[in-house]
């Protein structure tokens, strides 16, 4: 669905990026890690494809797994096998693309504990499929120096779940999961239509809430999962820059009119607008807004996007970058700046406990 004509339609001074400071956030900062801020399957040469990370107690939680998350999530400190628990929004490539090197790489460093995996209906096969494609690499390296392969249920736990309810929850946080619309333009009658979702989660720790779109349409689902949220972090959609964008590639590959007009409606219709953006964090009394997952990636330039979520909403608006870490139990404001290896003492624990 649409964003309705109910969401409050306000005005406000757009709102200008925030920019890094020289602060580096300690390895025991409760944080957002943006590891990947990409929109969409086109490499950006500056950009990991979607994929951020939240640090609570030192432990990282890591929701969804683009093109270039690994590196980014070494660069931040981490070795893949310190990550325990994997959130899949939806099962596009740029959003689990590196899911099958990421659990070659943990199990390569050695695995002190299960690896679990929440997310949508498909996900399981999605992650046995990425697997498939390292298990001839593994066999090497086992015929090498023998060690226990990778096992699905075992290694990798894999929970497919439904939205409307809380989906995990230990020690550190509460995760609940809402359909969104991204999927809104399946067809019937194809193999995707009935059998794929798209999942916004909500999470509560530290007595903060922190709220991950995913990509969506904008509805009245990210309002309610946003509601009252400390910080929102969202994709973002700039239409002018969509349209040139579309266009340009339609001329350049000959796309008929129709596919052209096709893709644009699609892209409109199933990602939030930037605008769109504001007033539904306008609405649900968004602290914060964090913009991830830039549609289109064409550019390190962000303020088409931060000035259009700037109409409506009058709250901090973080234009974010690769490697940005944003402390959530903070009122300073500041952003800690991205720096490769900030945590080079970090220490895996091998003690096997969760």
């Amino acid at each position: 669905m649409s964003l309705l004509a109910g969401l409050l339609v306000l005005t406000a001074t757009a709102a200008a990026p925030q920019l890094e400071t020289t602060r580096i956030c300690g390895p025991e900062t409760d944080r957002i890690v943006l590891l990947g801020t990409a929109g969409g399957p086109t490499p950006s040469a500056v950009r990991a494809q979607a994929a951020t990370a939240l640090v609570i107690g030192g432990t990282p939680y890591l929701f969804d797994v683009g093109d270039g998350s690994v590196r980014r999530l070494a660069e931040a400190g981490f070795p893949a096998n310190a990550v325990r628990h994997v959130f899949i929004t939806h099962n596009h490539f740029d959003h689990t693309g590196d899911l099958g090197l990421f659990l070659a790489t943990a199990w390569f460093a050695d695995l002190p504990r299960p690896i679990e995996i929440v997310g949508p209906k498909g996900t399981r096969e999605v992650v046995t499929e990425s697997l498939a494609a390292f298990r001839h690499s593994i066999e090497i390296f086992n015929s090498e120096v023998m060690r226990q392969p990778l096992r699905m249920d075992k290694d990798v736990i894999v929970r497919e779940v439904a939205p409307g309810g809380v989906v995990f929850e230990d020690e550190r946080m509460k995760v609940r999961a809402y359909e969104n619309t991204h999927f809104a333009h399946l067809k019937p009658g194809t193999v995707a239509y009935g059998r794929d979702q798209s999942l916004s989660y909500r999470i509560e720790t530290r007595g903060r809430v922190i709220t991950i779109t995913g990509d969506s349409g904008a509805d009245e689902v990210i309002q309610r999962a946003a509601q009252n949220a400390d910080f929102l972090v969202s994709e973002v959609l700039d239409p002018v820059a969509t349209r040139q964008f579309v266009n340009a590639r339609a001329k350049k590959y000959n796309y008929s009119p129709e596919r052209a007009a096709g893709t644009i409606q699609h892209m409109l219709e199933t990602h939030i607008q930037a605008d769109m953006l504001g007033k539904i964090a306008a609405n649900a009394k968004v602290k914060t807004v964090i913009l991830t997952h830039f549609v289109p990636n064409t550019g390190k330039d962000s303020s088409a996007f931060v000035n259009g979520v700037g109409e409506a909403f009058r709250g901090r608006i973080i234009a974010g970058q690769d490697l940005m870490e944003i402390p959530i139990n903070e009122v300073s404001g500041e952003v800690c700046r991205k720096a490769s290896q900030r945590f080079k003492n970090y220490k895996t624990d091998l003690s096997g406990e969760d």
